[in-house]
């Protein structure tokens, strides 16, 4: 019997994975978000106010676009991007941010708080506080205050306050129990709004439905774009979750739309810990942090690895408790690109397309371009394109002075 992969309600496990291994206090927090999902979010007061706000607010729904030029002249399969990077912000972040500040909105929460590292999320929470009359703070370890200066104003612009993390070793981990550290000390009128689908119970359930709109929106247009029902296949970075998630949600049951999450591959095989590929990589192993049970990259001493990738974002040491229970189902396949690979397909797509995509996306671009050919020409491959590139493109220029 073919498993079914649509949850019935709010699941806080998938398969052996997911949970909820916090303290007390951070339980009842997470239960209240739980409780007020589970009230509001299929109602239809809340579907209503959410599609307005997606339409007028997010500009949705985004296009999608067919590759026309690297399709045809290549005389490769047909090539199609979901266009996130047409977003109010430029990234599929602003969905789930929206559903969350609704969420906090109705259970009379005041502050949204958060973490980042770079402009996407800390850029998408400022926008929703502002949008939604509430207050964002959002914990940045120092250097990226300095790194991200334009982004720090961007947020600040909107009212936002950009806290500097001094603490500890000024790094992600470090602005994450700054940001827990204060929602702790303010459960009454604040809520931590996540930036993936990973953590503990309800966030994996809550940010894979919010972004289950970029999969719902494929249904409907891509037929009108491909002149055929469904794509034969489906790619998009993982990192740890919401962009793929968002874009494979609706097809999880339909198993002849094959799907394929792209992770980040090594420089070269003789850079051991070079890489962040946490499926098929022999030093990942199961693991609980951060409050939830998934797969880790660990290293010789079973200690959380040091990562790599091109892209700031991939280079994460574990994934979202969904990613790992679709592995072990062998409904995902999951594939990586090296750095290379990745330079050469944005270089590509901006040559060919005149299309800035993110360094994470075109990590799904690379290993579509790498198997097209090997496809036949009506084969139709839909990749989501989840941000824009501005904001790489002087990683793109350090990395080509130097290649």
């Amino acid at each position: 019997m073919t498993q079914d992969f649509t949850p019935k309600d709010i699941q806080k496990y998938y398969g052996q994975y997911g949970g909820m291994f916090v303290a007390q206090p951070m339980t009842v927090a997470l239960e209240e978000v739980a409780n007020a999902f589970r009230t509001h979010y299929h109602t239809q007061d809340f579907q209503q106010e959410l599609a307005y706000h997606f339409e007028t607010f997010a500009w949705r729904p985004t296009p999608i676009t067919h590759l026309k030029n690297i399709s045809d002249e290549l005389w490769w399969a047909q090539i199609y991007l979901k266009r996130e990077d047409l977003t109010t912000i430029g990234a599929h972040k602003i969905n789930h941010a929206i559903v969350q500040a609704m969420l906090a909105q109705r259970m009379g929460k005041k502050f949204l708080i958060a973490e980042t590292w770079a402009w996407m999320h800390g850029v998408s929470t400022a926008t929703v506080a502002a949008k939604f009359g509430m207050t964002a703070k959002v914990f940045m370890w120092s250097v990226d205050v300095a790194r991200q200066a334009m982004n720090v104003q961007k947020m600040e612009l909107m009212g936002t306050d950009v806290i500097s993390v001094q603490d500890g070793t000024k790094t992600l981990k470090d602005a994450v129990t700054a940001a827990l550290k204060y929602r702790m000390n303010n459960l009454s009128d604040s809520y931590y709004l996540l930036w993936s689908a990973l953590w503990p119970y309800p966030y994996p359930h809550v940010v894979r439905e919010s972004q289950s709109v970029v999969g719902k929106e494929c249904l409907q247009q891509f037929e009108q774009v491909a002149h055929k029902k469904n794509p034969d296949y489906i790619m998009a970075c993982v990192w740890w979750w919401s962009n793929a998630i968002g874009i494979f949600a609706p097809y999880l049951d339909n198993h002849d739309v094959k799907l394929i999450g792209v992770e980040a591959a090594w420089i070269s095989k003789d850079h051991k810990w070079k890489h962040a590929v946490r499926i098929t990589w022999q030093w990942a192993h199961n693991g609980i942090y951060h409050g939830y049970k998934s797969i880790f990259l660990q290293d010789d001493s079973w200690n959380i690895a040091h990562t790599h990738s091109v892209s700031a974002w991939l280079d994460y040491p574990w994934i979202g408790p969904e990613h790992a229970f679709l592995a072990d189902a062998w409904r995902v396949s999951y594939e990586s690109a090296t750095d290379e690979e990745v330079m050469d397909a944005f270089a590509l797509t901006a040559h060919k397309e005149w299309i800035l995509s993110a360094l994470e996306s075109a990590h799904a671009l690379a290993h579509a371009y790498k198997v097209a050919p090997t496809f036949s020409k009506d084969t139709t491959v839909l990749v989501n394109l989840s941000g824009r590139g501005d904001k790489d493109l002087h990683t793109v220029e350090e990395y080509m002075s130097s290649h």
